[in-house]
């Protein structure tokens, strides 16, 4: 080692400062392959930061699923914003698979026009959107499989799902992992599931119901029912008869245990003629299991609010009068949790006489409000609807100036509300987290509540009016996934745009716009006059002259000339923008790494100056 004693001092600094970049180019290389499971996430809504529901779900599946994800490079060239869109959603893949374990297989595809990989999209049921007047298409879609060959698609990833998208991968992946179709047990007490007529005519099952069919198992379970069927994954319980004991201590074991119980109580039912409060009447179990779970709702009092009401014909003694309904409500995203899933794409819902639902703090539970009224309501009661009179209810309104919530997500420890005998049975839950949504109205399902039926060509039409079958469904779907899904909510948009190069992108192409226009009013006047002597000669008005015939080519040529002239500008403005890009990507990938060696280069000089000077002030200090 005596060839380090014999270096000089400046020698050996360079050559530290060389191996203190190696060390940390070294660094930065380990720390990208061990550390890609962990990320620092500086976004305000902490959007590339996975939920605990998201990694459980992930850390679940165990066979192979792959994630296709088609994007066009074109498509966020031409719209910035879909390039941030995309970014996230790579990365967002990137740790899905990182997480996995290898069992989740992340592949990026750009279908290029007339490609296989295009092929492939359009073969999936992809939806393009058409980039400019080319034959160019963007992609911006997912397609997920697994090891059976069960595929599920986003044909294209809008940006009004932007908030959802953790969800939308999330469900993907589940339902991949699980693609078993769902089974729901149905308890109502309503004719949901079609009857038969007076006239012994059938009647058909509720439009909603049809719906249900298509994408779960349904199975009827009877109120008086001992026990509930074998092999459940949820439960919907809608206005029921008075449930048995027997029924009620099982419905409570399903909730304890963490399965998912979608609830629809109606305090006043519309459609339960012989019994419209039998809520009131013989809901003891059933408001014992609500209460239980963390929700009490008054079984003789409906909501009023005047301000989101439905405007009715009402037959009053002195004729029809149009009048405000204030208990037959329509609600808009308002009175939503727009950031709980099961409101994507549901824009108004119609609800009729509704009861309001309030957290029994006994219960433990946590309550989060799903729809919520304002301020401007009341509690009427029940018996103030047989019979109706819509006039009197709205005259004699006066405000209470309290929120109600009309429908709730309940979550969290509840304690077993039913018991049976005095002493339990083996396996009985005394308590377990509960994943129950309550919504306190039943009659927004019936079909004429949400939609209008009309006749057209001999087949029967449902024009919905509103979205309450999406909220059913929204809320069916999520629950289904259990508390993995139910405890995905929706994040804001990170864009925080670089103001000043779009503002040096804007001048650019307004440059390049004006001599743009310039060269389409000279086309336009060409085509013109082109037009013109053509059209003059088709009638037979004058015989085309040579001069006329050169003028035809002259024009013909500088139609060219201008359309080539037009494709040079916008080369030329497209280039302008890569430049752009270029440059401003050079700055961050080497510019500013440059600027802090530089700065440390200043720093490690100005230090070796300042322990040079030093021993020669104190020598001469010394003469």
């Amino acid at each position: 080692m005596t060839w380090l004693a014999q270096m000089s001092k400046s020698k050996l600094s360079w050559i530290a400062l060389a191996l203190g970049v190696v060390i940390l180019f070294a660094v930065n290389m380990i720390g990208w392959e061990s550390l890609k499971l962990y990320r620092f996430d500086v976004t305000e809504n902490k959007l590339f930061t996975l939920t605990d529901s998201t990694r459980k779900v992930i850390a679940d599946v165990e066979d192979p699923i792959t994630l296709k994800f088609y994007y066009t490079d074109a498509l966020g060239a031409r719209a910035p914003a879909y390039a941030l869109y995309a970014d996230r959603v790579q990365a967002l893949l990137a740790h899905y698979s990182s997480l996995s374990n290898g069992r989740i297989v992340f592949q990026k595809i750009s279908p290029e026009p007339f490609s296989d990989e295009e092929d492939r999209a359009v073969a999936a049921g992809l939806t393009a959107i058409p980039l400019g007047t080319s034959q160019e298409k963007g992609y911006l879609a997912l397609v997920g499989s697994n090891s059976t060959d069960d595929e599920e698609i986003i044909p294209f990833m809008t940006l009004d799902r932007a908030t959802f998208l953790e969800y939308d991968l999330t469900r993907m992946v589940h339902k991949l992992s699980k693609p078993e179709r769902k089974t729901i047990g149905l308890i109502t007490g309503l004719d949901m599931r079609g009857s038969m007529g007076a006239d012994g005519k059938p009647i058909p099952a509720w439009l909603i119901v049809q719906q249900m069919e298509e994408f779960f198992n349904v199975r009827a379970i009877t109120s008086t029912a001992k026990k509930l069927l074998d092999n459940l994954d949820m439960l919907m319980i809608v206005a029921p008869d008075e449930l048995s004991d027997d029924l009620a201590f099982a419905i409570d074991q399903f909730a304890l245990s963490g399965k998912p119980v979608v609830v629809f109580a109606d305090p006043f039912s519309e459609l339960n003629q012989r019994n419209p409060t039998g809520l009131a009447k013989n809901g003891k179990n059933f408001l014992k299991l609500l209460s239980g779970w963390g929700a009490d709702i008054a079984p003789d009092k409906v909501v009023a609010d005047p301000q989101n009401s439905r405007r009715i014909q009402f037959s009053s003694p002195t004729g029809p009068v149009v009048v405000n309904y204030i208990v037959w409500l329509s609600y808009n995203d308002k009175a939503f949790d727009t950031g709980d899933a099961v409101f994507s794409k549901v824009e108004r819902l119609m609800i009729a006489t509704p009861g309001a639902i309030t957290l029994n703090k006994d219960a433990g539970t946590r309550l989060q409000p799903l729809i919520q009224t304002g301020p401007e309501t009341s509690l009427l009661s029940t018996d103030l609807m047989v019979p109706p009179n819509p006039l009197k209810l709205l005259n004699g309104f006066l405000p209470d100036d309290k929120t109600k919530i009309i429908a709730a997500r309940l979550t969290g420890p509840a304690k077993a509300s039913i018991s049976i005998g005095a002493q339990s049975k083996p396996g009985q839950l005394v308590q377990g987290d509960v994943n129950v949504v309550v919504v306190a109205d039943a009659d927004m399902l019936f079909d004429s509540f949400w939609a209008r039926a009309s006749n057209s060509g001999g087949q029967r039409v449902i024009v919905p009016m509103a979205n309450n079958q999406d909220l059913l469904l929204n809320i069916l779907e999520n629950m289904s996934g259990g508390a993995a899904l139910s405890g995905l909510r929706g994040r804001g948009i990170e864009s925080r745009p670089f103001t000043l190069v779009q503002g040096l992108q804007r001048q650019a192409e307004l440059r390049y716009r004006k001599r743009e226009q310039v060269l389409k009013d000279k086309l336009t006047l060409a085509q013109k006059k082109l037009n013109d002597i053509q059209s003059s000669a088709a009638k037979g008005q004058v015989v085309i002259s040579d001069e006329d015939k050169t003028a035809i080519l002259n024009i013909r040529q500088e139609v060219v000339t201008v359309r080539r002239g037009l494709r040079d500008v916008q080369r030329s403005l497209n280039k302008d923008i890569e430049r752009l890009e270029f440059r401003v990507q050079m700055i961050n990938t080497i510019g500013v790494p440059l600027l802090i060696l530089f700065a440390a280069l200043v720093w490690f000089g100005l230090g070796r100056r300042r322990r040079k000077k030093g021993p020669q002030d104190k020598a001469e200090g010394l003469t």
